[in-house]
């Protein structure tokens, strides 16, 4: 019996679209690492990439940070779900810390678009910036920022533009350094003009001698 080539290309077929259909979108941190003076602010960018042929229709995610290093001062909501509407549902808060030892803050925020799926089909980037947030540092050393399950035994929660749920690639955790606000110079910094000034001073010092003797 020989093998049926057509059927096999239909079935590798249909395999390689079913892959491609449940292929997972990506949350990611922008920049995922990033330095800050003491007393300065810094924006953490959420970005969602590789929507493929889905949609956003709305999502609600949650961010911890170490609340020891950062202190909320704001967020701002992206522009692909309500295109502009200052009326569409959307909600940030800060969550009680989950840690007694130290100050591990949440933040969750969540959106749900109002526009119809063809809209969104239509008008919605395939990678943007879901929201950014923005944090003063108050303390020395390093905080993650991190998007987690919450409560813990529900996953991330990302919705089409029929509120099913889209799947999502857990994302690698960011992380913000603060450092000194007046960092001390390397010793062996020394301005190229003041050196200039050594040696010329030197040199008629030298001369100065030499002509006397």
């Amino acid at each position: 019996m020989k093998p049926n080539l057509g059927l096999g290309i239909g079935i590798a077929l249909i395999s390689f679209l079913n892959v491609g259909s449940v292929q997972a979108i990506t949350l990611s941190f922008e920049p995922e690492y990033q330095e800050v003076l003491l007393g300065n602010t810094v924006d953490v960018d959420i970005k969602i990439s590789d929507l493929g042929d889905d949609v956003l229709g709305s999502y609600d995610l949650t961010v911890e940070f170490d609340a020891d290093i950062l202190e909320y001062q704001d967020h701002s909501f992206g522009t692909q779900l309500g295109f502009g509407d200052q009326n569409f549902p959307s909600l940030a808060f800060l969550l009680p810390s989950p840690n007694e030892n130290n100050l591990i803050y949440r933040l969750n925020l969540y959106e749900i678009s109002s526009y119809e799926p063809d809209f969104l089909n239509v008008n919605q980037d395939n990678d943007f910036i879901l929201f950014t947030l923005t944090f003063k540092a108050i303390q020395l050393g390093i905080s993650p920022v991190k998007i987690v399950n919450e409560p813990p035994d529900i996953p991330f929660i990302l919705g089409d533009a029929y509120v099913s749920n889209l799947p999502v690639n857990i994302p690698a955790d960011g992380s913000v350094k603060v450092t000194e606000s007046t960092p001390i110079p390397e010793a062996s910094t020394i301005p190229i003009p003041i050196v200039g000034i050594i040696m010329w001073f030197l040199m008629n010092k030298y001369r100065k001698s030499k002509n006397i003797g």
